[in-house]
């Protein structure tokens, strides 16, 4: 397994383990209405300790330097990431049709077309600014690169050449 691979690992470990851990010591930081479809799908203790084992699988597999265990490993956790994308899809789609809604389409319209940079005061008293589909993105981002790499065992695209070169030196 490559120095990449290995540190892929630990990065996805840590990502699993430290999320795991704050869904089950504070949940009240997952409340916002974004998480509501992951969190009907499953409670956030179960949600905690399915990213917990993810991220012992992970890093056990970075530890251990077994293939075979991380790509349990990276299949749990692009599985997981992908519901979760997922999840925050679904949730983002419903809190800015609440949102439209409430404000409703020409001043939402108006709004897209200004290209305000902050949100303008007098919509704060209708309705707080719904959420950016920032986190959403880079949770689609990662499900796609934890696929990617589950898919290609855990190595350069170059490192087949790179051995080649270095057997003929």
């Amino acid at each position: 397994m490559t120095n990449r691979a290995r540190v892929y690992l630990a990065a996805s470990g840590f990502r699993h383990t430290v999320l795991g851990l704050f869904l089950i010591a504070t949940p009240w930081l997952f409340s916002a209405a974004l998480f509501v479809p992951i969190f009907n799908l499953l409670p956030l203790t179960a949600w905690g300790i399915i990213m917990l084992l993810c991220g012992i699988v992970c890093t056990a597999s970075w530890i251990a330097r077994n293939g075979d265990l991380a790509r349990v490993g990276m299949v749990l956790s692009a599985s997981i990431t992908l519901v979760l994308a997922a999840g925050l899809t679904i949730g983002l789609v419903s809190v800015w049709a609440s949102w439209i809604e409430t404000v409703t389409w020409p001043e939402a319209w108006a709004l897209f077309v200004s290209r305000q940079v902050t949100y303008p005061p007098r919509l704060v008293a209708v309705a707080p600014s719904p959420p950016s589909p920032f986190l959403m993105l880079v949770m689609i981002a990662v499900t796609v690169k934890d696929f990617a790499v589950t898919a290609q065992p855990m190595r350069v695209p170059l490192e087949e050449s790179i051995s080649r070169r270095r057997k003929r030196a």
